[in-house]
């Protein structure tokens, strides 16, 4: 049983503590589920900490949502080190460069030893490198009868090389590490930070999308930084595999809005209408639950956490615009990969989450419906919102 199953109750900082551990996923992917890096709340620290009650209806939606359903967790599993290790032996140009462990960690941008320590367990992969990880693993899949994906990735370790001053790849295996006794800086073909900005236009990344794409909790460049070299030989690998192929860009998709005229399962308002919402809300309604009797317009910003007049200007013709928080478009995400993966069930899956939301914040649904979301901007206290008791009432 989940930590919130059946509990209408309000969600606190202590949860998502312990819904992180139950994915097993970092705080740079918690703060990518939620759509930004900036949080009002602490997943560490003293019980008073912890005990922070979560105000927006988004972000709770989204915790209590993944709490109940971890398996619809959105964000791809890095590789395992010793199964990728390997897959990538094997693959390996044994006939051109007899195989080393140590070589390993050469095209992950680290030093030769360092595979042992990743293999042994003494030391954890850090998020950059596990990123990268994903990418080589990817380069292996694009493996078949006309295309070597390994031999792909390593032409750009080569090319990552040449510009630091080595004459080749075997240069780099040979030395153990990417130290070079040459000063490479200026070199042409050394990656400068400004490819990070191209790459984010290439895949049509947001600036929390690129963060958790490489792993960091901190943006690495600044608009002032654009003619910086990548100093890390991991960072600068990992540009350039997804400069050269974009297509192996991993963040989920997030979906569009919609327009009802034109329906598109893609879109929030496509999912919905194709999930059978009528016949969905009729089955809630006749097992006592209240329900609007469609949702469009003003209650669609309900669903999503938000208010009416936000419903309406996405929705309406003449006011139309894709104006989402990327919070929202998570929770709009978890929405349509639902009904795709469950049709009416995963709506009336994600409406039961809802009901359990409103029901924490002391509304009956019948008061939703009509009334929206009870304010919660500027609040900082459960105590000053609906208490327990009476969110279960």
């Amino acid at each position: 049983m989940s930590n919130l199953d059946k509990t209408p109750r309000r969600i606190v900082a202590s949860d998502i503590a312990v819904l992180r551990e139950k994915l097993g996923v970092t705080a740079v992917d918690m703060d990518w589920i939620r759509g930004t890096k900036k949080r009002t709340f602490r997943l560490t620290g003293t019980g008073d900490q912890l005990s922070q009650v979560i105000v927006s209806p988004v972000d709770s939606m989204i915790y209590r949502y993944l709490d109940r359903f971890s398996e619809d967790y959105p964000l791809p599993a890095m590789p395992d080190v010793r199964d990728l290790l390997a897959r990538t032996k094997a693959a390996w140009p044994e006939q051109r460069i007899p195989w080393r462990q140590g070589y390993f960690s050469l095209i992950i941008g680290c030093q030769d030893l360092t595979v042992r320590t990743w293999v042994s367990g003494t030391c954890n992969v850090s998020l950059p490198v596990s990123r990268l990880m994903y990418l080589l693993d990817q380069c292996l899949k694009l493996t078949n009868s006309t295309t070597n994906g390994l031999e792909l990735y390593l032409a750009l370790v080569e090319r990552e090389a040449i510009s630091r001053g080595f004459g080749s790849l075997y240069a780099l295996l040979d030395q153990g590490n990417w130290g070079s006794s040459e000063n490479s800086e200026h070199n042409p073909e050394r990656l400068k930070e400004s490819i990070i900005d191209v790459v984010k236009e290439l895949c049509g990344l947001s600036s929390i999308d690129a963060l958790w794409l490489m792993g960091y909790h901190q943006a690495p460049t600044k608009k002032h930084n654009q003619n910086k070299v990548i100093a890390d030989p991991t960072t600068a690998l990992f540009y350039r595999v997804l400069h050269s192929y974009p297509n192996l860009d991993f963040v989920p998709v997030m979906p569009t809005i919609g327009d009802p005229m034109v329906p598109d399962s893609s879109s929030v308002i496509g999912a919905l209408l194709s999930s059978g919402i009528d016949d969905a809300l009729k089955r809630l309604s006749g097992e006592g639950i209240k329900t609007p009797k469609g949702i469009n317009g003003r209650k669609f910003g309900l669903l999503l956490g938000c208010s009416f007049m936000m419903g309406y200007s996405w929705t309406h013709p003449s006011y139309r615009t894709e104006n989402m928080s990327n919070t929202t478009l998570r929770l709009a995400y978890l929405l349509v990969n639902a009904i795709k993966k469950r049709g009416v069930q995963g709506f009336l899956d994600y409406y039961e989450v809802l009901q359990d939301e409103v029901l924490s914040r002391g509304r009956d649904m019948d008061e939703f419906w009509n009334m929206g979301w009870p304010e919660w901007r500027g609040v900082k206290s459960v105590e000053t919102l609906a208490p327990a008791s009476e969110s279960t009432a």
